[in-house]
């Protein structure tokens, strides 16, 4: 039975890659990124590709997000049931041990990883997520179709264009020494402030 945990921690670990991978993309911009190919050459080709259509990316992403950590839960339920017997007993710690893996492993960590490294995390991102993309057909572009028509679109995840290409340009302004970093959080906690104004105004009451 040991191979199945391996087997749930390799999944987790997936699970955790396509958060960090969401968080990257969804925080660069094109116009950072444009700039940034510039001096990048040939290497940012994927890069460019997979942020001209960044919701039908991060669809693939949020799916394989899923998936694994279906998969994993299933594992370590089988597992653990195995070992306790199919009593309450084996259920409940599957839900503590896999509701704490799915926070830090596959949630808090990776995305602040995302966040910190977004170049370096989205390029290598790009270069798997194109492959995979095409293996899958017609599928992403289903799903992003889907979820706008049932209003919740890959595309307001991570606000609008022009939001997008002033947080990348803060990005890209900041790898570049030309502001300080403090200057770099207080523009991107004015981005956050307006985000929640946003949601209180059009959230009904």
């Amino acid at each position: 039975m040991g191979w199945l945990l391996v087997a749930a921690a390799a999944l987790v670990a997936l699970a955790g890659w396509c958060a960090s991978a969401e968080a990257a993309l969804l925080r660069l911009s094109r116009a950072g990124a444009r700039e940034l190919g510039q001096s990048a050459g040939e290497g940012s080709a994927p890069l460019h590709a997979v942020l001209a259509e960044v919701p039908r990316y991060v669809t693939v992403l949020l799916l394989a997000r899923a998936c694994s950590v279906t998969g994993a839960t299933v594992l370590v339920a089988a597992v653990l049931v195995r070992w306790l017997g199919a009593g309450w007993q084996a259920f409940l710690i599957t839900a503590a041990v896999m509701a704490a893996a799915i926070f830090f492993v596959a949630g808090l960590l990776p995305r602040s990883l995302g966040s910190r490294s977004t170049v370096r995390v989205a390029s290598a991102a790009a270069g798997v997520l194109r492959p995979v993309t095409r293996l899958l057909g017609p599928l992403p572009r289903l799903l992003v179709a889907v979820g706008a028509a049932l209003g919740s679109g890959g595309e307001h995840r991570g606000g609008s264009s022009s939001e997008q290409d002033l947080r990348g340009l803060v990005d890209l302004l900041a790898r570049r020494r030309e502001i300080e970093p403090d200057e770099q959080e207080m523009i991107h906690s004015v981005f956050e402030l307006g985000d929640t104004i946003v949601r209180e105004v059009m959230v009904p009451r």
